[in-house]
C-alpha cells in the first residue's frame, strides 16, 4: 500500500514525450496495477513503457518510477509491484548495451533493464533525468510513500519500508537468467526440427509411397489366399465329383447287371415258348399224319 501525502503536483510533464513509449504493446493489467497503486493520491502516470517480452511494465509518475511484472503474481494473483520516488533515486546512465539503463539508488543499490530499442532506452534515461532534477529542486516533496500491505489500499499508517526496485529487479533478473538458459534450447529445438523438415520436404511422397506399397503388399496377400482357397475348393469340387462319378457307375452297374439278368430271364422264357411252341408244331404234324 501506499500512504498519502497533501502535496500536489510538484514537477512539469514533458509534452514532448509520448504518454506510450516504446513499440512494443501496452501491458493493461500492469498499468491498471500501477493506477490502482496509487489510487486516491494526487500522483499520476505520465509515461509508461513495456518490455521483458510484454510481461513487465515501467511507469514514471510525479512522484517516482513505478514496475509491475504480471509474470510474478501473488496467492491472490495480484501482480508484482516495486516503487521508488525520484528522491530515492542517485541517477540514471546506460550501460555497454544500448538498449539498456541502469538505475542507481543512494542506498548503495542498482537495477539494470533491457528495454525493446535503444531509441525507448534513451527516451527513458531522458525523462527519468529531467524529472529526478525537477523534483529535486522542489526539495524532494512526497505525495506518497510506499507501505507494506496490500498495493490497491491507501491510508495513513505511519512509514513502513517495503521492498524497493532493486529488490524487486535481482529477483526478476534471476528469473531472466533461468530464461536466458532455457531459450536458446527451445529455439536450438525448433530450428532442428525446421531444418529436418526442410531436409525432407518430400515426406509427403515418402509416405505416400510406403502405403501404396503396404496396400499393394497387402493384396498380394489377398491374391495369394484367394489363389490357396481357389485350389482347395476345387480339389474338394474334383474329389466331390469323383466320388459321384464313382458312386453313379456303381448304381450304372448294378442296374446293368439288372436288365442283363431280366434280360436272360426272358431269353430263357422266350425259348421254353418257342420249344413249346416247336413241340405243338410236331405233335399237330404227327396227328395230321395219323389221321
Amino acid at each position: 500500500m501506499v500512504t498519502q501525502h497533501n502535496n500536489t503536483r510538484t514537477i512539469t510533464p514533458q509534452a514532448n514525450y509520448p504518454m506510450h513509449i516504446g513499440n512494443e504493446d501496452p501491458n493493461p493489467v500492469g498499468i491498471s496495477t500501477i493506477h490502482d497503486y496509487i489510487s486516491n493520491t494526487n500522483d499520476r502516470i505520465l509515461h509508461h513503457t513495456t518490455f521483458d517480452f510484454g510481461t513487465k511494465v515501467m511507469a514514471l509518475t510525479l512522484q517516482g518510477i513505478i514496475l509491475v511484472d504480471t509474470g510474478e503474481t501473488d496467492a491472490d494473483d495480484n501482480p508484482s509491484v516495486a516503487s521508488a520516488t525520484y528522491g530515492e533515486l542517485l541517477g540514471v546512465e546506460g550501460t555497454g548495451h544500448d538498449r539498456e539503463i541502469k538505475l542507481k539508488f543512494r542506498d548503495g543499490e542498482e537495477a539494470t533493464f533491457r528495454m525493446g530499442n535503444a531509441q525507448t532506452a534513451t527516451q527513458l534515461k531522458n525523462l527519468i533525468t529531467t524529472y529526478q532534477s525537477n523534483f529535486l529542486s522542489h526539495g524532494d516533496p512526497q505525495l506518497w510513500t510506499a507501505d507494506d500491505g496490500d498495493y490497491d489500499e491507501v491510508d495513513n499508517a505511519p512509514d513502513v519500508e517495503s521492498p524497493g526496485i532493486a529488490e524487486r529487479v535481482r529477483f526478476w533478473e534471476e528469473q531472466d537468467r533461468i530464461n536466458q538458459a532455457l531459450i536458446p534450447r527451445v529455439i536450438r529445438q525448433s530450428e532442428l526440427l525446421t531444418k529436418h523438415i526442410a531436409e525432407h520436404d518430400d515426406l509427403p511422397h515418402l509416405v505416400g509411397r510406403v502405403v501404396a506399397d503396404a496396400l499393394a503388399e497387402q493384396a498380394r496377400q489377398y491374391d495369394a489366399a484367394l489363389a490357396g482357397a481357389t485350389e482347395q475348393l476345387n480339389s474338394a469340387h474334383a474329389e466331390a465329383l469323383q466320388a459321384a462319378n464313382a458312386e453313379q457307375e456303381k448304381r450304372y452297374e448294378s442296374a446293368l447287371a439288372k436288365v442283363q439278368q431280366e434280360a436272360r430271364r426272358t431269353r430263357n422264357l422266350l425259348i421254353a415258348l418257342a420249344a413249346g411252341a416247336v413241340a405243338v408244331a410236331v405233335v399237330a404234324v404227327v396227328i395230321a399224319v395219323l389221321v
